[in-house]
């Protein structure tokens, strides 16, 4: 078969999307890719779709508008996140995983395939990857996880990706501490800024909140959501922060995690194998924290401070400030632990906050064959 020749692409697309189709699909389809879709991504950007072809179903890395390159560390990280969701589900039908490829994108942008069998079971009403979400709210100081939660989050892996687990306050004192320099380098580089810009929405209708970032989620203080829209052009970004604002926006975006009684790192090697291994591991601390009842907000710019350092994309300008600050965290955290994939507090929210929800199943569905590179 060869995907270059158009009537034979056209005829694939309408195969695939009448399969895709809820007239045709099987419930413990259906079941299957809720589960999978329902993965956190960075800022919301559900960077995948699905195939199914009545015996194989493929997840599938796909770039949109606005997110981050299929092969980038965070993609990694959602794609991990995928496919621990899929697990979980595929296990909850009584199915195994004995045949299934899991993965860093293939040729074809596979990164999570194999056949799906008729299901052992009824499929489960309970859908817990459908009670967690990011809660970017302040958490109630005064109520602590369980000791127990925390032992059990500390002592899970997976593959070589480890968990530490943070509660003395010198210790969250000085991750806010990192987080809050790793932030002031964030806020003053113009492509971190323009990405972030990209991917706010500021409409209040249902279909605001199905793809990116809608700023009704994030808690923002009085006047927070004019000051976004007034940053959001990158020359207003850089004449403000002639004044420190970029101090100020970082000290906010600290302050969350200083109020912290849990913090959870997510540690391992950095190959594309391991990223996706650490947003599996992640994923599942967080569903297990949402069946206990709490929330978990992660953060990711110490992470991305690292990552853009080591590939050498850091501004010139900033060198200096971002090599101190990678040092530090590196030595705090343990460099024999490998690098930091990603920080998460965890926690009560003081007060119920807006959420984020999903693309349709349509539009999740792959249009044809096609590549990652």
């Amino acid at each position: 078969m060869c995907f270059d020749d158009l009537p034979e692409r056209v005829w694939l697309m309408a195969k695939m999307a009448d399969v895709m189709s809820e007239r045709v699909m099987p419930v413990e389809i259906r079941f299957l890719i809720e589960a999978a879709a329902s993965a956190p991504s960075a800022d919301n950007s559900q960077p995948w779709c699905f195939t199914w072809d009545k015996h194989m179903l493929e997840v599938r890395a796909q770039g949109r508008a606005g997110s981050f390159p299929v092969d980038y560390h965070p993609s990694l990280l959602a794609y991990g996140a995928v496919s621990e969701n899929l697990t979980q589900a595929l296990s909850a039908l009584g199915l195994g995983m004995q045949d299934w490829y899991i993965g860093p994108p293939d040729v074809e942008g596979r990164f999570a395939y194999g056949p799906v069998s008729s299901a052992a079971v009824p499929v489960p009403t309970a859908r817990p990857w459908l009670e967690r979400h990011t809660s970017r709210q302040r958490f109630d100081s005064s109520k602590h996880l369980p000791d127990a939660l925390l032992n059990e989050l500390g002592r899970l892996t997976q593959s070589r990706c480890t968990c530490r687990v943070f509660t003395k306050p010198e210790q969250i004192s000085k991750i806010a501490l990192l987080v809050k320099q790793a932030a002031r380098i964030r806020f003053r580089t113009q492509e971190l800024h323009m990405g972030l810009a990209g991917s706010l929405r500021f409409g209040s209708q249902p279909e605001d909140y199905r793809e990116g970032l809608n700023v009704n989620t994030l808690a923002l203080p009085p006047g927070g959501r004019l000051l976004l829209k007034l940053i959001s052009d990158w020359r207003r970004m850089q004449l403000f922060n002639r004044f420190g604002l970029y101090k100020a926006l970082a000290a906010i975006e600290a302050s969350t995690l200083a109020e912290s009684t849990a913090l959870v790192a997510i540690m391992g090697p950095i190959s594309p194998v391991d990223a996706l291994d650490a947003g599996r591991l992640l994923q599942r601390v967080w569903l297990q924290v949402s069946a206990g009842g709490y929330a978990g907000h992660p953060f990711y710019v110490l992470s991305d401070l690292a990552m853009r350092f080591a590939d050498g994309k850091v501004s010139e300008a900033l060198q200096m400030e971002a090599k101190k600050t990678v040092r530090q965290a590196a030595h705090f955290f343990g460099e024999e632990r490998g690098v930091l994939h990603c920080l998460m507090r965890l926690g009560m929210p003081i007060s119920d906050g807006e959420v984020s929800s999903r693309l349709s199943l349509e539009e999740l569905t792959c249009k044809g064959i096609r590549s990652a590179q």
